[in-house]
C-alpha cells in the first residue's frame, strides 16, 4: 500500500502555492496514496477545508458544495471520506485525489488553482519556504532531510537565506549527522 503525504507535506504544499496564487480558492493535489489527515488543515495559522476524492463525481460533488456553501462533500465511498466543515475553514478547499489530470477533466481543472494539479515534490518546497534559486545537486537523493526540513516549518513560515542555494558540507559520515548540520548556505554566486 502507498502511503499518502503527511499533513505537515500538504500544509507546505499549499503555503507555496498559496503564496503564488493568493485569488485562486481551490487547490488540488496528486498522490497516489490515500490522506490520513483531518477535514481540516491549518497552513500559515489559517484554517482550509481538505476533501479526499477517489473519483472525479466526488471532485465534482466537493466543488458544488464549496459553491453552495453546504456543509458536506456529498455521498461517496472514498478510502478516507472528508466532509466539508461548516464554517471552520477560510473559504480555501484542497482537493486531494489520486485521480491524474485527464480523469478529473477540463471542466474540473479550470477550477483549480493553476489549472492544474500539484505534486508533492519535498526539495521544491524546501527551496521555495527559504526563497533559494537552487538545491545543491547532491542533496535530491536524500530525501529524507527534505522530509525532515519541512516536519518543522513553523506555522507563520522561515525566514529568507541569506544566499541562494542549499549545499550540502561533508564533515563525517552523512548518516550520523542530523538533518541541519548537514545544511550550510553557501555564500559564493
Amino acid at each position: 500500500m502507498i502511503t499518502g503525504p503527511t499533513p505537515a507535506q500538504v500544509a507546505a504544499q499549499v503555503a507555496m502555492i498559496h503564496r503564488q496564487r493568493p485569488e485562486d480558492r481551490i487547490i488540488g493535489i496528486h498522490t497516489p496514496g490515500g490522506w490520513l489527515g483531518g477535514a481540516t488543515l491549518q497552513v500559515n495559522g489559517e484554517s482550509c477545508n481538505v476533501v479526499y476524492c477517489s473519483s472525479g463525481l466526488q471532485v465534482r460533488e466537493a466543488l458544488v458544495a464549496l459553491e453552495e456553501g453546504r456543509a458536506r462533500q456529498g455521498v461517496g465511498k472514498a478510502p478516507h471520506p472528508n466532509p466539508l466543515p461548516g464554517g471552520e475553514g477560510t473559504g480555501l478547499l484542497i482537493v486531494i485525489t489520486p485521480l491524474d489530470e485527464a480523469q478529473l477533466g477540463l471542466d474540473v481543472l479550470a477550477r483549480l488553482a493553476g489549472r492544474q494539479l500539484y505534486r508533492i515534490n519535498h526539495w521544491q518546497m524546501v527551496r521555495d519556504l527559504f526563497h533559494a534559486r537552487e538545491v545543491d545537486p547532491r542533496l535530491p537523493s536524500q530525501g529524507w532531510l527534505a522530509e525532515a526540513l519541512l516536519q518543522y516549518v513553523p506555522q507563520g513560515g522561515t525566514h529568507r537565506l541569506p544566499a541562494a542555494c542549499w549545499t550540502q558540507r561533508r564533515s563525517g559520515s552523512t548518516s550520523s549527522c542530523n538533518a541541519l548540520s548537514c545544511l550550510t548556505v553557501d555564500r559564493t554566486p
